[in-house]
C-alpha cells in the first residue's frame, strides 16, 4: 500500500484484514485464494512481504527507458506509435487511420451516380434532338421542359424506358413536321412547341398509326400520304 511519510511515498505491506476488506471477503476466506495465486506465480512477493505485479514492473522499468532516450525512441522499429485521434470518433486510438479502399456499396454508389450523368446527357441530347424537329422552334426552355413531362408521361402509360419514349415523340414530330411542311402550314398556325407536347397533341389520330416501334418503310409511307392530303 503507498502511503505518505515525511512529504515521501512509502510502500508498505497490505495486512490480510484490510485487503480482505477491500476485496469484500473475510480473512478467513482471502488466505487460500491468495496462496493459490501466489502458487500459479500469478504475482510475485518482496522482502518485505509486499505484493506486486512482475508485468507492471517490467512495463514502468521499459517506460523510463523510452522516456530517458526522449523523440529519438520512436526511432526503434519495436516502440509503439503515438496514439492518433480517430477522425469520427474524436478518441485516441492505438493506430493511425488507415486508408482503406471504398466499400462495395460505394463503389455502387459512385457507379449509379456516373450512370445517372449519363443517362441525363443522353435525355439531354434527345430533347434537344426533338425540339429541333419540330416545325416552329420557340421559348425554347419552356419547350424541352413540356418535351421531358410527355415523355415521362408516355413511358408510364405505355410501360416503356423513358430512352423508348423519346424515340416514339421524336418519330411523331417528325411525322407531324412533315405532314405540316407539305401542306403549306403558315406558322402562325402551328402551336407553341410547349403547348403542343403539353395537349398531347403527339397522340393525334393521324400519329397514332405508328405502332410502339415504326416498321421499316412506315415513316416514308406516312410521309407520301401526308404530302398528297
Amino acid at each position: 500500500m503507498l502511503q505518505k511519510e515525511g512529504g515521501e511515498d512509502v510502500v508498505r505491506p497490505i495486512l490480510p484484514e484490510v485487503h480482505a476488506r477491500m476485496l469484500g471477503m473475510t480473512e478467513s476466506e482471502l488466505v487460500p485464494l491468495l496462496a493459490e495465486l501466489e502458487r500459479f506465480k500469478v504475482f510475485s512477493r518482496t522482502s518485505d512481504d509486499i505484493l506486486f505485479s512482475r508485468r507492471m514492473v517490467r512495463d514502468e522499468k521499459l517506460r523510463q527507458v523510452r522516456a530517458s532516450g526522449g523523440v529519438k525512441s520512436l526511432d526503434h522499429p519495436n516502440v509503439p506509435r503515438p496514439k492518433a485521434k480517430n477522425e469520427f470518433t474524436g478518441k485516441a486510438s492505438l493506430q493511425p487511420p488507415l486508408r482503406t479502399s471504398p466499400s462495395p456499396s460505394s463503389s455502387s454508389s459512385h457507379s449509379m451516380k456516373r450512370d445517372t450523368a449519363a443517362m441525363n446527357q443522353l435525355t439531354d441530347a434527345a430533347v434537344a434532338e426533338i425540339y429541333n424537329n419540330y416545325p416552329k422552334r420557340v421559348a425554347q426552355r419552356p419547350a424541352k421542359e413540356a418535351i421531358r413531362h410527355a415523355a415521362e408521361r408516355v413511358a408510364k402509360a405505355e410501360n416503356i424506358s423513358l430512352e423508348a419514349a423519346l424515340q416514339r415523340l421524336l418519330i411523331r414530330v417528325k411525322l407531324y413536321r412533315d405532314r405540316e411542311t407539305a401542306k403549306g402550314t403558315d406558322q402562325q398556325f402551328i402551336p407553341l412547341p410547349a403547348t403542343w407536347f403539353s395537349q398531347e397533341r403527339y397522340d393525334d389520330e393521324s400519329l397514332m398509326r405508328l405502332d410502339n416501334a415504326v416498321r421499316p418503310g412506315a415513316l416514308e409511307k406516312l410521309r407520301l400520304e401526308a404530302a398528297s392530303a
